[in-house]
């Protein structure tokens, strides 16, 4: 693991990834749709954003949540092993929010999100969603 969070960080990001994770799997938001941005389309088997995740990370990266994961998807995941775990994903997302100038409760908070949603929808469906072929 990386030096971005304390150990105790590390737990209590974790409880909060499986309780939100916890809450999606026990409301019906995960719903097959197509997504048109900007003429730009992230496919008819991608999963929505989900709300709480949405607001999160809009309200902490200041730009429309599906342009910055495009972005974050690029920076994070479109070369990797798409079989890491919870806490392997939470800190690779770290690095990379922090390489795009995150720090702090911002950065916590964008990590979970998108960690939530990529747990909840999985890592090859969100690469498949994000990252140019």
């Amino acid at each position: 693991m990386g030096n971005f969070f304390t150990p105790e960080e590390i737990d209590d990001l974790s409880i909060q990834i499986d309780i939100q994770l916890n809450e999606l799997s026990q409301s019906t938001i995960a719903t097959p749709c197509d997504i048109r941005v900007d003429n730009n389309f992230f496919g008819s088997s991608a999963y929505e954003l989900p709300l709480t995740q949405r607001q999160n990370i809009e309200a902490n990266v200041r730009e429309n949540a599906d342009f910055f994961l495009q972005r974050f998807a690029s920076k994070a995941i479109c070369k990797i092993d798409l079989r890491m775990e919870k806490l392997m994903l939470l800190d690779r997302f770290a690095k990379t929010l922090n390489e795009m100038g995150f720090f702090g409760v911002k950065l916590q908070i964008v990590d979970v999100a998108i960690t939530v949603y990529i747990l909840h929808i999985g890592l090859t469906t969100f690469a498949d969603k994000y990252c140019s072929n």
